[in-house]
């Protein structure tokens, strides 16, 4: 069971991160699009009525504002996805907090994956200091 978790752990972390990939890719290529004004292209009305898209040679504001606004979430998104695979350091910590407390007999320690206690209570006799 414990191995099947953590293949899905394995296989969700890879598509979190080709996500990210593709979100990179794609907020990269708005970034482009805004430094191109000239190749950007927009719909108007003409006299009829009917839409058409051309070619203005500029960015409209709306338009401009429509990309920023979806470059922001995009990046949004990312960065959000990112924090998921990256703890900064947190289990390390946590660990060594619980390890520290496990033989200090403050407190038990509980795996979350196996749902066991590890220790707690009296510190075994090895974790003593021997008396010289």
């Amino acid at each position: 069971m414990r191995e099947a978790n953590e293949f899905q752990k394995q296989s969700f972390a890879e598509t979190r991160h080709e996500i990210i990939t593709d979100l990179y890719g794609l907020a990269k290529g708005i970034i482009g699009q805004l430094k191109s004004p000239s190749e950007h292209w927009t719909l108007a009305r003409n006299e009829e009525g009917a839409e058409r898209a051309y070619l203005p040679g500029f960015i409209p504001s709306q338009d401009k504002q429509r990309e920023a606004t979806t470059l922001g979430i995009m990046l949004d998104k990312a960065e959000r996805l990112e924090k998921i695979d990256s703890d900064n350091g947190v289990n390390a910590g946590r660990s060594m907090l619980e390890k520290l407390a496990e033989q200090l007999g403050a407190m038990p320690v509980v795996d979350p994956d196996v749902g066991e206690s590890g220790g707690g209570g009296e510190p075994s006799a090895a974790a003593l200091p021997a008396d010289e």
